[in-house]
């Protein structure tokens, strides 16, 4: 991409809200079945490959480790902000 068409991208206008690509979801590990939204992940500002994450927490206790990018639901795009990177 060249510079001038980065920078283009770059800038960002008041209106232009941008909505999350995915919502970020771990297993619950103690009450099978249930999801627990800890974030969001947004495509990248510059228009390359990868996602911005923000997590608004992160799991403890039993968590295995594992995350799992969801498709969002638009119950979730009313509760997320845009991360500020």
């Amino acid at each position: 991409m060249a510079d001038a068409q980065r920078e283009m991208s770059l800038k960002k206008r008041p209106n232009d809200i941008r909505h999350p690509a995915f919502v970020v979801r771990a297993p619950d590990p103690s009450n099978r079945g249930r999801w627990i939204t800890l974030g969001y992940a947004w495509s990248r500002k510059n228009g390359e490959e990868g996602f911005t994450v923000k997590l608004n927490s992160v799991p403890v206790g039993q968590w295995d480790g594992a995350l799992i990018l969801l498709p969002t639901f638009d119950d979730d795009i009313s509760r997320m902000k845009e991360p500020e990177t």
